[in-house]
């Protein structure tokens, strides 16, 4: 489960007019961060996506400076259905590697199936919700979030609002543990911004904050073993479309 930073910077879902395009995000943040979990103190983040026709796949990387934390890799392949301008729906599997699990008990590879439904109203909200399930962990979890992009013309540009709250439910935490199994069930949520700048027809750089929260939250989830509690943190990236 990598960082959110470099997955919000990808392009949105593309329509069933786009035939093929290709891009590369890579920066700095100084916290890694998954569903309101702190995976790494502060990391480089690089994400590699292409879109075509309906299919997206997606290839991440997280590499920590703290070597307490594990390098995190992920390849991820979906596919989207689009009902007119309002409705879009996204299955998607994720293959995940953590290199060199700290965590004793914790596993090296695991998989998660996604499916996301967006709504995006005429003034231009968008209210997703979004179930998931991992098989190493057997997991579940349900995520709901809010998306608006506010125009600042006379910046030249637009601030991407967002705000999320979720809950995650796993039968075992540590299933690669000699002992008995570790369940755990914790919620999260999260505010996030982000600013983007575009100097070129390809080229963009983005300044992004981040705020989150998780409520009762085992420190097994986390390389560093953090707790329940607030998090913030900022990114920079810069991004190029092919």
């Amino acid at each position: 489960m990598l960082g959110v930073a470099l997955a919000w910077s990808l392009p949105p879902v593309i329509g069933a007019e786009d035939e093929l395009s290709f891009g590369i995000a890579t920066g700095y943040s100084s916290r890694a961060v998954s569903r309101g979990v702190e995976r790494a103190a502060s990391a480089w983040q690089t994400a590699l996506e292409g879109d075509a026709d309906h299919w997206r796949g997606a290839i991440r990387s997280t590499h920590p400076f703290d070597s307490a934390a594990p390098e995190e890799l992920s390849s991820a392949l979906g596919y989207v259905w689009k009902w007119g301008a309002a409705f879009t729906l996204d299955a998607r599997g994720t293959h995940f590697w953590y290199v060199n699990q700290p965590v004793v008990g914790a596993p090296a590879h695991s998989f998660e199936a996604d499916l996301r439904l967006t709504w995006t109203s005429r003034n231009g909200w968008r209210l997703g919700l979004m179930t998931s399930h991992d098989i190493r962990f057997r997991a579940d979890s349900i995520e709901s979030s809010i998306d608006y992009d506010l125009m600042l013309g006379s910046w030249g540009t637009y601030l991407q609002l967002r705000a999320y709250a979720g809950y995650v439910a796993a039968k075992d935490v540590l299933p690669d543990a000699a002992g008995p199994q570790l369940s755990d069930d914790y919620s999260y949520g999260g505010v996030d911004l982000r600013l983007p700048y575009h100097f070129s027809y390809h080229s963009s750089v983005a300044v992004e904050a981040h705020h989150a929260l998780t409520r009762n939250q085992a420190k097994a989830w986390s390389p560093l073993g953090s707790s329940s509690g607030f998090r913030q943190w900022i990114s920079v990236n810069y991004r190029y479309d092919f």
